[in-house]
């Protein structure tokens, strides 16, 4: 089960947080939070085994959130949303984006890790990682 918090209306804006120790959605954007809601419904997401998300299981954390993203997307009904993500919440955003273009107004990602110019290391950091293997098109 995942756990999320909610505030505000208007367009809907997804939260997704960054990976570390005792790291939650909710320590990433609380202090955004009252800011976006302003504007937007504003949704913070306890991504799987994050937080008080049930545990991911057998899945790379990061498979696992895609997963998860798209069925919590669903579950709400959220035809087409913004997303910020923080770290690898920005990498799990970014999968969603070239996965379902079509429901992404928006796409913010923060504090990313860089990629490193030798062919080695990106190989080393990448594994475990689904691959972003598509290009993105432009829409209009």
């Amino acid at each position: 089960m995942l756990r999320y918090r909610e505030a505000g209306d208007g367009p809907p804006l997804l939260l997704l947080h960054g990976s570390g120790p005792g790291v939650t959605g909710w320590r990433n954007f609380s202090g955004n939070v009252p800011v976006f809601a302003e504007h937007f419904r504003t949704i913070v997401l306890e991504l799987p085994g994050f937080g008080v998300s049930d545990p991911a299981g057998d899945l790379h954390p990061v498979a696992s959130a895609q997963t998860a993203v798209q069925d919590f997307v669903d579950g709400l009904g959220l035809e087409r949303l913004s997303l910020i993500g923080n770290s690898m919440g920005g990498f799990i955003a970014t999968a969603f984006a070239l996965e379902h273009p079509e429901q992404v107004e928006k796409l913010v990602t923060v504090g990313g890790a860089g990629v490193s110019s030798s062919p080695r290391d990106r190989a080393r950091a990448s594994s475990g990682y689904p691959r972003l293997s598509r290009t993105p098109r432009a829409s209009g």
